[in-house]
């Protein structure tokens, strides 16, 4: 038997960041893309708990969309890894990148970031996006809730710029080991907990709250973000197409927020949120 079990996802190419971000918050512990599919790894033995039947079965609208398991040998993944990992600037101010990447000069903020997945490591535009809206906030003294957390690269972010309290979740324990050890890297402390936002013990509330995650999540677990929120504190959401906006903001309308920052890059949309006055 093979060390690995490898799902290769055939997907139109407008659908990858949306079904990369699906993969991560499935478990996957790493992802590559191909011209055509997405192949996503885990070791042999966690391929049977692996749900993406249900995940087919939630995006069967998606025309051409299949999946299917491949064998594959142990290869060095980090060495894979190295070759489609590049670093991210973001406004000349943040830096983002491996540690195996060059250091740059004159940089306020550098994050070293050793991904065990592909999604939220700073090289997809939402990411880019979290990180320029967090330029613009204040985190001094502030307590700070990452919300699917990934790498933990925002919660990072947050700590490095004097917040008070980070606290840093995912529903895959995986994306809070790799958290852990990127804080550690960073030399910051965050909260950290496999969860999901019903299930998180750290108590609120938040001044800001940050979930850079995909658009069925955050309609579903919007209302949860704002029960976290204090009076006066501000959410920001991610990972959805800027055509996806109008969604998002009827969603939030509905709730009682009203926007407060809307930017998007290459399709993809950031939104900012506070409760109305």
């Amino acid at each position: 038997m093979t060390d690995y079990a490898l799902f290769k996802l055939i997907v139109p190419g407008e659908w990858k960041e949306v079904m990369i971000a699906e993969l991560g918050d499935l478990g996957f512990d790493m992802m590559e893309e191909t011209e055509d599919a997405i192949e996503a790894v885990v070791p042999w033995e966690r391929k049977e708990t692996m749900p993406v039947d249900s995940l087919l079965k939630r995006y069967k609208h998606i025309s051409g969309l299949s999946g299917s398991w491949l064998e594959v040998e142990n290869i060095n993944w980090n060495e894979e890894w190295e070759k489609n990992y590049d670093p991210i600037l973001v406004r000349d101010r943040v830096y983002i990148r491996a540690d195996f990447h060059p250091v740059l000069e004159g940089i306020e903020k550098e994050i070293v970031i050793n991904p065990r997945m592909s999604f939220g490591t700073g090289h997809h535009a939402t990411t880019w996006g979290m990180v320029e809206a967090m330029l613009t906030l204040d985190f001094r003294g502030k307590k700070v809730l990452d919300a699917g957390c990934g790498t933990g690269v925002l919660g990072i972010l947050a700590a490095m710029n004097d917040a008070k309290e980070v606290v840093a979740y995912d529903v895959s324990q995986l994306c809070v080991d790799n958290t852990e050890e990127n804080a550690k890297i960073n030399n910051v402390s965050l909260i950290t907990e496999c969860c999901t936002v019903k299930e998180l013990q750290a108590s609120g509330p938040f001044n800001y709250i940050l979930a850079n995650i995909n658009k069925n999540a955050l309609l579903e677990e919007m209302v949860d973000y704002i029960k976290l929120l204090k009076p006066d504190g501000e959410l920001f959401l991610s990972g959805f197409f800027s055509s996806d906006i109008d969604d998002m903001l009827k969603k939030a309308e509905s709730l009682g927020m009203s926007v407060i920052y809307q930017e998007d890059r290459e399709g993809w949309a950031t939104l900012g949120f506070r409760h109305k006055k």
